[in-house]
């Protein structure tokens, strides 16, 4: 199993990284066009995300089951990670300051563990990575 774990601090009070953060996929600009939000309620959020992965055009499906304003639990229901849990977590540290961590897991049977983590560590740190990025320059852009 492929467990991972990263953090961000972003000058903005919680409510608002929240509030920003629930339009996941829109504010991610390298997802590729047609990414976008299926259905969304108060507690629940449906995505279609197209990408890139090793160069190569993919596309999944996430459901975010959502605790407003301190989390997101994300499962991704189709696509080549089926199954991936990403749960996200915001955290207030002072009245203008929020700490967001992103925890990933998955497990895929047919991989070997050292594949799994191989695709763990380069492919979904990478991506987590550049989502909490630009979440953060979202977020710091729109005062």
């Amino acid at each position: 199993m492929y467990i991972g774990k990263q953090k961000i601090e972003i000058s903005r009070e919680r409510e608002k990284v929240y509030e920003i953060a629930r339009t996941y996929p829109r504010f991610v600009t390298f997802f590729r066009k047609g990414s976008k939000i299926l259905s969304e309620t108060e507690d629940r959020l449906l995505v279609e995300v197209h990408s890139k992965i090793l160069g190569l055009p993919t596309s999944w499906r996430g459901e975010g089951i959502k605790t407003r304003p301190k989390a997101i639990r994300f499962t991704q229901t189709k696509g080549l990670f089926k199954g991936l849990k990403a749960h996200w977590s915001f955290v207030p540290k002072g009245p203008t300051q929020t700490a967001i961590t992103i925890c990933t897991s998955f497990k895929k049977p047919v991989l070997t563990p050292l594949l799994e983590r191989a695709l763990g560590n380069y492919v979904v740190e990478k991506v987590t990575s550049k989502i909490l990025a630009e979440l953060k320059q979202a977020c710091e852009a729109h005062p």
